[in-house]
């Protein structure tokens, strides 16, 4: 008897990117599902931050917005990677409403004065927040 624990896979799901501008802040927000999730949150943590390494060019990004946002949801029936969000009506169903498969956000802030860009990664399940990258001076 052997056991087959399914290949980890990430979709970034183009219905929920999104950039948005307002007077000097330019902001941009990202959903990745996570198909067949560890349960082990070290190992799932790991992967997630792989994932973002190979994927976002920080320099580029920090130049670009003053704010970025990636979410993680565990695929599951109620998050299939081809959720649609419904806003309106008397069926609202919005993917926030979905806690239970909600797994991390990875962001990046800069301070109002433009002095430091921060990155961080906030675990579901986890008090602390993993600074992962800072640029220029600290305004925290």
């Amino acid at each position: 008897m052997s056991c087959n624990e399914n290949k980890t896979e990430f979709y970034s799901a183009p219905q929920f990117r999104r950039e948005s501008s307002y007077e000097n802040h330019k902001d941009y927000n990202d959903v990745i599902f996570v198909i067949n999730p560890p349960t082990d949150d070290e190992k799932l943590y790991n992967l997630m931050r792989n994932y973002n390494d190979e994927t976002i060019a920080h320099d580029s990004v920090e130049k670009k917005y003053t704010s970025y946002h990636r979410m993680f949801f565990k695929e599951s029936s109620k998050t299939p990677r081809t959720f649609i969000e419904d806003p309106g009506g008397f069926s609202v169903d919005i993917l926030d409403d979905h806690v239970e498969d909600y797994l991390a956000t990875y962001s990046m802030r800069a301070c109002p004065n433009n002095q430091k860009m921060e990155w961080r990664f906030s675990q579901k399940g986890k008090t602390e927040k993993y600074v992962v990258r800072s640029v220029r001076n600290k305004c925290y």
